[in-house]
């Protein structure tokens, strides 16, 4: 293999003649096999359409969630925020302030017991608890509550 001649380039005769020096010193790197596209979506580096399904498929369900939980008509707007933000653990409280970066005491700051996340100040902390069995007893509610929030 060789370097292209600078010839066709828009360079005067001084800077051609530097990049044929400059060429001329180096060793050309390469291999002989042809170019080819990975796709990063398979082990084999080889597109499949069942695959590129698949990763389409996971997005939808994810989409589909939020859209049931978030976007339903029957809440308020601030109330399919809020709920997003808690699916996606985007809320500012201190595990995700402690991920970012500040410093600060990391204790629950109702109850001082635990440390503060979302998991813990909506369904862990005791009033929290209390209020989520108040509301699924006037429901009828029969069964326990979520291990986390995403649940």
């Amino acid at each position: 293999m060789t370097w292209k001649d600078p010839s066709d380039r828009n360079l005067g005769e001084d800077d051609q003649r530097t990049l044929r020096n400059i060429l001329a010193s180096r060793e050309v790197m390469g291999s002989r096999e042809q170019d080819k596209i990975i796709w990063c979506g398979a082990k084999s580096g080889i597109y499949s359409l069942k695959l590129g399904y698949a990763l389409l498929e996971e997005d939808v369900r994810k989409v589909d969630w939020e859209a049931k939980v978030c976007c339903n008509n029957s809440y308020l707007p601030k109330v399919g925020v809020f709920s997003w933000l808690v699916g996606n653990s985007r809320i500012l409280i201190e595990d995700r302030l402690k991920r970012m970066g500040f410093v600060g005491p990391f204790r629950c700051v109702l109850c001082k017991k635990e440390e503060e996340d979302a998991d813990h100040l909506l369904l862990g902390y005791e009033f929290a608890q209390e209020a989520w069995r108040f509301g699924l007893q006037r429901l009828s509610w029969k069964g326990s509550l979520a291990g986390n929030m995403r649940d």
